[in-house]
C-alpha cells in the first residue's frame, strides 16, 4: 500500500482531526502540482498527479479497514478544498469526491461512497478515474453535489446528484438511485418513464446557457419537494424553462408531467 504512512501511524487510532489533516495534505499536493502543470513550471508533473491520487484512494481504503470509526461521522472539509463531502440526511451515506486534475478541459472525478449497514462501516469506490492504463480512456466521474433521500416502511433510497465536467461549455447532470441492504450499496431501477426501468437519470447541456452569473450559480437544479422529483428538460443540449416531475409512489419515482 502506497500511503505516506509511517509503520507507528499505521498501528494506532486515527482521530478525525487527524485523518481530515492527512487527506488534505493530497488534496493540497494535488493543487500545487496542477498549478505547476498548468504554468508549465519545472519537469511535467502528472506521474506525481497519478501517484498522489492513488496515495489519497489507498489512504481512505486504508481508514475503512484499519480505523473504520474515523468514518463513522463525515469528514469536514473547507469550503474552498477540492474534496467534498455530500451526506443523506439519515448520514447513513456519504460520497468523497474530489478533481484528479488529470485531465484538461474534460474533468477526472474519483468518489468513494462510506455507509452504515447493521452498525457496520464500509467503504465502496464509485469511480476511481485517475488510474490510466493502455489506451483505454479513464471514466470521467462526478463531483457530487447532494444526496437526496426517500423513505417508504419498506425501504430507503438514496438519489445521488452530479456533475461531470466534459469540455469548457458541456456538462452531465445525473441523478442515481441507491439501496443499502446486507451489507452492500447497490443501484437500483427506480425511475420509471414509459413504462421502462432505469436507476439513473442523465442529461447533457451547455452549461453556459444555465449559469447566472448574477447569483453565481446554475439557475435549474434536479431538486425535491415533498414526494416529487423535479428534472430540468434539455433539448439540443440547450436548457428549457420546463421541469421532467417524478412522484415516488409505492417505492417507484413515475415520471408523471412535464411542466414549466
Amino acid at each position: 500500500m502506497n500511503c505516506l504512512l509511517n509503520n507507528s501511524a499505521s498501528s494506532k487510532t486515527i482521530t478525525q482531526s487527524e485523518a481530515t489533516q492527512q487527506i488534505l495534505s493530497y488534496i493540497n499536493r494535488l493543487e500545487q502540482l496542477n498549478y505547476d502543470r498548468q504554468e508549465k513550471i519545472g519537469i511535467n508533473p502528472y506521474d506525481s498527479i497519478l501517484s498522489i491520487n492513488n496515495q489519497l484512494n489507498n489512504y481512505l481504503t486504508f481508514l475503512s479497514k484499519k480505523n473504520p470509526e474515523v468514518l463513522s461521522e463525515p469528514l469536514t472539509f473547507p469550503d474552498n478544498s477540492n474534496i467534498k463531502v455530500v451526506t443523506s440526511k439519515d448520514k447513513k451515506l456519504s460520497i468523497y469526491t474530489w478533481d484528479t486534475y488529470t485531465g484538461g478541459s474534460m474533468h477526472y472525478f474519483n468518489s468513494y461512497a462510506v455507509y452504515i449497514s447493521n452498525t457496520k462501516i464500509f467503504l465502496q469506490p464509485i469511480c476511481v478515474a485517475s488510474p490510466r492504463t493502455g489506451e483505454e480512456p479513464p471514466p470521467t466521474g462526478e463531483f457530487y453535489k447532494e444526496i437526496f433521500q426517500f423513505k417508504s416502511k419498506a425501504q430507503t433510497v438514496y438519489l445521488t446528484y452530479g456533475n461531470s465536467i466534459l469540455s469548457s461549455n458541456l456538462t452531465s447532470t445525473s441523478v442515481s438511485a441507491y439501496q443499502i441492504k446486507n451489507g452492500s450499496l447497490s443501484s437500483v431501477n427506480i425511475f420509471f418513464k414509459d413504462g421502462k426501468p432505469t436507476s439513473s437519470i442523465v442529461y447533457e447541456y451547455d452549461y453556459k446557457t444555465n449559469y447566472d452569473l448574477m447569483n453565481s450559480r446554475e439557475r435549474r437544479q434536479p431538486h425535491i419537494k415533498h414526494n416529487k422529483l423535479f428534472i430540468p428538460t434539455t433539448i439540443e443540449k440547450k436548457m428549457l424553462p420546463a421541469w421532467q416531475v417524478y412522484t415516488y409512489t409505492k417505492g417507484k419515482l413515475v415520471y408523471q408531467k412535464t411542466r414549466m
